[in-house]
């Protein structure tokens, strides 16, 4: 089994340690203990328009719910047509972190050419990066500049904009 996994620093010695068995041949095996995603799991493959909030390295625990829909969607097994992940992260070098895992996202979002999946990204601390400017190599995600308006973002969804 392979797993892509999101790493953050927890003190000196285990990052070290971390890099140091990474950096021998590029691979590195590790005994590791996994917690969450927390709350209840429910099914949104009978909406056409999906809403998903993440925060910080909370990204890890929707990515697979994500790659299911769109899966559904180009197999017409789910109703959903419009799926929007809105990110909230204290700094941009956790979503260059987790770029691999995102392309791998968009790369899926293919059907009849027509994307269903938006990405947008809300950095907390101060970046060097315009408000609304595009990240990555797709294009396809847009990075804002502090803490999302929900309230504006349900709206927007809701009235399909």
């Amino acid at each position: 089994m392979f797993w892509s996994c999101l790493c953050r620093p927890a003190g000196d010695w285990l990052t070290e340690k971390l890099r140091t068995r990474a950096a021998l041949d590029g691979i590195a095996s590790f005994t590791a203990f996994v917690s969450g995603p927390y709350g209840i799991n429910k099914p949104v493959d009978e909406y056409e328009s999906v809403l998903v909030v993440a925060s910080g390295f909370g990204i890890a625990g929707v990515i697979a719910y994500l790659k299911q829909l769109l899966y559904g969607y180009n197999t017409s097994s789910v109703r959903a047509r419009r799926l929007h992940l809105v990110w909230q992260v204290p700094t941009l070098d956790i979503a260059t972190a987790a770029q691999p895992l995102l392309t791998s996202l968009l790369a899926d979002d293919v059907l009849d050419d027509g994307y269903i999946l938006e990405l947008s990204f809300y950095v907390e601390s101060k970046t060097l990066v315009e408000s609304g400017t595009p990240f990555g190599e797709h294009q396809r995600v847009v990075i804002y500049n502090g803490m999302p308006e929900y309230d504006a973002l349900v709206s927007a969804e809701v009235s399909g904009v």
